[in-house]
């Protein structure tokens, strides 16, 4: 689960126990593109407060105030406000630039983010979370968005892509990565000597 803090000076609002869908909808997408975020009594916007995101397991708020829930949630949880905002994309005009396709890569980005805290993940296991997100389960599609949010957490150093040689990993970069990206076959295998894997940075 995640939880939000927003801040400016003493006016500060929390909300515990938002899922990942809830987090980017509610409140990382609309921050990155500079939109109000309503938290608490009033809304806030990037530049005029302090955002902080919290992962980690759900707090049972039950008597407890908010301030003991935040204390819990910041002691079991983990900060992980600047990958989320890497991952979308900090600033307003970037997002507008990119269009609906990178935003959906990017929050295909961040769901990879979260998994890869269990370990690495091959790209055919990629492949298959992102035609999740396509209705039609389209497969060039799908490959594309899948390409696209590997080759952005990449860039922003939060993963990299390996390959396995003679029992030993070996990132790939540059063109190796690119041409890796862009066929069918690194993408296809799911194990084997053939299989390519993202792992957090």
């Amino acid at each position: 689960m995640f939880h939000v803090e927003l801040r400016e000076a003493s006016d500060r609002a929390r909300r515990l126990n938002l899922t990942l869908r809830e987090l980017q909808e509610e409140v990382v997408e609309p921050w990155c593109r500079g939109e109000p975020v309503p938290l608490g009594e009033r809304s806030w916007r990037a530049g005029q407060g302090q955002l902080t995101v919290l992962d980690g397991p759900e707090v049972a708020v039950g008597s407890l105030t908010m301030g003991r829930c935040w204390s819990v949630a910041a002691r079991q949880g983990r900060d992980v406000t600047g990958e989320l905002l890497a991952a979308s994309g900090r600033a307003a005009s970037v997002v507008t630039a990119r269009g609906e396709d990178q935003t959906l890569a990017d929050a295909l980005g961040l769901e990879l983010l979260r998994r890869l805290r269990e370990g690495p993940i091959s790209l055919h296991e990629v492949w298959r979370l992102a035609r999740e997100r396509d209705p039609a389960h389209a497969p060039a599609p799908s490959l594309q968005l899948a390409g696209t949010a590997v080759a952005s957490l990449s860039r922003s150093a939060l993963a990299g892509v390996e390959k396995i040689e003679e029992g030993r990993s070996r990132q790939l970069t540059g063109d190796e990565l690119d041409e890796a990206l862009d066929s069918v076959e690194s993408w296809a295998a799911e194990s084997g000597p053939g299989a390519l894997w993202l792992r957090r940075a």
